[in-house]
């Protein structure tokens, strides 16, 4: 990916020479300085003698013009379908931000480029860009529309493992071009196309905590397509992993009934039937291939059938591979295909002897007394510790927000009436000394 990022920057400072040489310009005197032997830029020099006018499309652009007018100038048609004065004329205005809060005509800019390059199928072209301006802002535990950008560029070149640097981050605040709020479009779109990186790349777990936070994002929309589609994925990958949970924590309550093939899957995914399953998997398979869903649905299938393999192996020591092909209804060599597979994967133990068309099931358990494992542990411990102090914070500011202690107060107030009220209308019994002494 690094060598990837420096060949778009040789890429760019070829267009840059190229087009001051053709208008008879210093290649080394640009609005973006000159790049140093490492790749990197160096200082601009801003002295007057020294500057030279920026060219672009054969206009002159003035060199201390304003971020507005550089995004007025990025959404005219003087900018055209050229690809490479988009990326030009937006990265000038990215340069141009040093510092946070970024303005917000710098984020729209930005938007505006990441839909020309999806439209135009270059998204590999701002990928660097967008990473750019996201290492200015420097708040890795704070989502902004940007990340959205990001993610999706990346899923759309293909490029899913940068992406993670930015989606491994736990989300603790949400904010936008100088404090101001984020789009819920941008919100849903970010944890939509993160759970499926997520997916792409076989970490589903994290995969369904993106899918099941986008569904429960409120939205304005009265149904969001954007919640639909995470709604279908989540069922699949929760299917996959053997969870078989349905999403209850879903705003609009038309969704499940828009999905209602996706729950048909689930409900016979819970009766544990892989015969069922492909049956009913083989007629929804129009809807699937509707919504580019049947890859994934398949691999649930398949997850389902290395859960019958679990099972005898629990059962069995020894097991004739056509005994095992029979009841997966699969082929012999498919069938030593899936064990080979699970045997690398660590999910079983087990021999596979060809010439006798029997596997052997080793009982091993696991004393986590490996490298890995003790590294994975100490993974974990390290994420609840930053976890516990950073709920501590939060904590503390809340304690002290001078709204919350308005709503606390105004609570016990409303405690209080209600108590007293109850009180009023239902006055106390007389003691039974009182009424003995009347008697």
């Amino acid at each position: 990916y690094n060598e990837y990022k420096s060949y778009l920057r040789i890429m760019e400072d070829n267009v840059i020479s190229t087009t001051a040489n053709r208008n008879g310009t210093n290649p080394t005197s640009t609005s973006e300085g000159a790049r140093n032997d490492t790749g990197d830029m160096a200082p601009m020099d801003t002295s007057e003698e020294n500057i030279q006018p920026v060219i672009v499309n054969g206009e002159h652009l003035p060199n201390h013009v304003n971020i507005k007018e550089k995004l007025d100038y990025l959404k005219s048609d003087r900018c055209g379908d050229n690809v490479e004065e988009i990326i030009s004329t937006t990265r000038t205005i990215v340069n141009s931000v040093k510092e946070c809060p970024i303005p917000a005509d710098a984020i729209e800019a930005v938007h505006h480029m990441t839909s020309l390059l999806l439209q135009r199928n270059c998204p590999r072209r701002g990928i660097a860009l967008v990473e750019d301006l996201l290492s200015v802002r420097n708040q890795d535990h704070i989502l902004s529309s940007l990340h959205s950008d990001y993610v999706q560029l990346c899923l759309a070149a293909k490029i899913l493992t940068p992406a993670l640097k930015f989606l491994d981050k736990d989300i603790v605040d949400i904010t936008d071009a100088e404090g101001a709020q984020m789009d819920v479009q941008h919100l849903l779109q970010y944890f939509y196309y993160g759970g499926v990186i997520y997916s792409s790349l076989q970490m589903f777990k994290r995969a369904l905590h993106f899918f099941e936070v986008c569904m429960s994002v409120p939205s304005h929309i009265t149904t969001s397509a954007i919640q639909v589609e995470a709604y279908q994925k989540y069922v699949l990958v929760s299917i996959l992993t053997s969870q078989l949970s349905i999403p209850k924590l879903t705003v609009n309550l038309n969704i499940p009934y828009i999905a209602k093939p996706y729950l048909s899957l689930a409900q016979t995914a819970r009766e544990e039937t892989t015969d069922k399953f492909g049956d009913t998997l083989a007629q929804v398979t129009p809807y699937l291939e509707k919504h580019g869903n049947l890859g994934l649905a398949k691999q649930a299938f398949e997850s389902l059938q290395r859960k019958d393999i679990l099972r005898l192996e629990d059962t069995y020591i020894s097991l004739k591979l056509e005994t095992l092909a029979s009841n997966l209804k699969l082929a012999v060599p498919e069938v030593e295909k899936r064990i080979f597979d699970m045997i690398v994967k660590g999910e079983i133990s087990a021999q596979i002897c060809k010439k006798e068309g029997m596997v052997w099931f080793n009982k091993v358990h696991d004393k986590f007394d490996d490298v890995e494992a003790i590294e994975s542990l100490s993974r974990s411990l390290d994420t609840c510790v930053k976890t516990y102090e950073r709920m501590k914070t939060f904590s503390e500011k809340i304690s002290l927000n001078p709204k919350y202690l308005n709503k606390v107060s105004q609570n016990e107030d409303r405690t209080k009436e209600v108590t007293s009220s109850y009180n009023a209308s239902f006055p106390a019994r007389p003691s039974f000394k009182k009424v003995h002494e009347n008697m």
